[in-house]
């Protein structure tokens, strides 16, 4: 018992060990991904928000220019029918402009960033004040005082709120390149880190490598003893599961499985070397009225007994086996002629008839038998075990206690 604990002792040891270093090298594993991937979507997050604010006020810009191109290309023209072309034209370039605002106001802003919108988006609606002053002016063909409006005023502050849009842009671009930064510092320290515990766990590893091998060395010796041991255990257990599997565990009887098995080679060799042989199918009587007036510890000693007298009455070649609660069957081989197992019927019947004594209880029981021989004129073992049985349900019809030959083989 020592050796064995001994043993499962070590064994547990291993078993901890190489978890410890699959959860070692998993949790590397796991803190490398998962610091790779987060660094990375947050990167990305912010470059693609970064770049969709850009691009948009750079739309600003181009819409800005346009709308000062188209306001100059008014006062170039004096055809009324390009002058409301240029005005549609001024009017689209403002309604983008809105639209694109109010797109950009609702995305993730900085609070300098929000503010740098708000100035340029005030500048704007000043400048646009300014331009629809000019068209109108250009509409009604004052083009001298529109020109004016449109140099001396509109275009500056045109400029100064595409300043705001540079700002913005530029604002973004830098916040970008830090962030750009940030994230290559987490990366490198994410990278140290990981090597600190890559490095970590092959020390740990080669650690618990060298206490398992030093700790398999002193346990060899006992496992070879216990190994020893425990193959003779095994070889006896095997011995004991096999006989167990293979017998009544009441009886010690070999049970259905051996019967089936050792009738199908009687029936084979008396085939083989023309011999006769007989089965016998049997049934105790009054056995169930024993169980249910005493118990089933009586009725598993009136069990025994009746084996007992089965072996005593039988041959040593002959093989009696049990295959139900109160059911037996007997094979009897190499038989010189038919009225030898009728003979050995007889004594089974008169040698189970004999009163049983147990303490200050008597037991009486009969016995009925099915008989029927092979060869006749069926050929498989369960055809022939079919006969037995038939037969022995005929002897209880009879009046049990006593033996019936299979009316096939009469």
């Amino acid at each position: 018992m020592m050796k064995e604990s001994h043993f499962n002792f070590s064994s547990r040891q291993i078993a901890s060990a190489f978890i410890t270093i699959i959860i070692i090298l998993v949790g590397t594993s796991s803190l490398s991904l998962y610091q790779t991937h987060r660094v990375s979507k947050e990167l990305n997050r912010v470059v693609t928000v970064s770049d969709v604010q850009i691009e948009i006020v750079n739309k600003f810009l181009k819409l800005a220019h346009e709308r000062s191109l188209t306001l100059q290309s008014m006062l170039l023209t004096r055809d009324p029918f390009e002058l409301d072309d240029h005005q549609m034209r001024a009017s689209a370039a403002a309604s983008n402009y809105l639209r694109l605002r109010d797109v950009l106001l609702k995305m993730e802003l900085s609070t300098d960033e929000r503010a740098l919108i708000r100035e340029q988006d005030k500048q704007t609606i000043n400048t646009g004040i300014k331009q629809s002053r000019v068209i109108r002016l250009a509409v009604d063909g004052q083009f001298d005082l529109a020109r004016g409006l449109l140099y001396d005023e509109a275009i500056p502050s045109q400029a100064k709120a595409m300043g705001f849009m540079q700002q913005f842009i530029d604002l973004k671009q830098a916040k970008k390149r830090a962030t750009i930064r940030e994230t290559k510092q987490i990366i490198d320290r994410t990278t140290d880190t990981i090597l600190v515990l890559v490095l970590l766990g092959v020390i740990i590893s080669i650690a618990i490598a060298y206490i398992v091998t030093t700790r398999l060395k002193h346990e060899i010796n006992f496992r070879n003893q216990f190994e020893s041991e425990l193959e003779q255990r095994v070889e006896e257990r095997t011995e004991a599961l096999t006989f167990i599997a293979s017998h009544d565990t009441l009886t010690a009887l070999p049970n259905r499985a051996v019967f089936t098995e050792q009738l199908a080679n009687s029936v084979k060799h008396a085939d083989r070397n023309g011999q006769l042989m007989a089965l016998f199918f049997m049934d105790l009587d009054g056995f169930k009225a024993i169980n249910d007036l005493h118990g089933h510890d009586i009725g598993d000693k009136v069990l025994i007994e009746v084996c007992r007298r089965f072996k005593e009455t039988l041959r040593e070649e002959d093989v009696v086996a049990r295959i139900g609660g109160d059911e037996f069957t007997v094979i009897i081989n190499e038989l010189e002629q038919k009225g030898d197992a009728l003979s050995v019927a007889q004594k089974l019947i008169t040698q189970i008839n004999t009163p049983m004594r147990f303490d200050a209880i008597e037991c009486r029981v009969g016995i009925s038998i099915g008989i029927s021989f092979f060869p006749n004129n069926v050929l498989s073992p369960d055809a022939l075990l079919t006969e037995a049985d038939d037969a022995m349900y005929a002897a209880k019809r009879s009046g049990k206690n006593r033996y019936s030959v299979a009316t096939s083989i009469v």
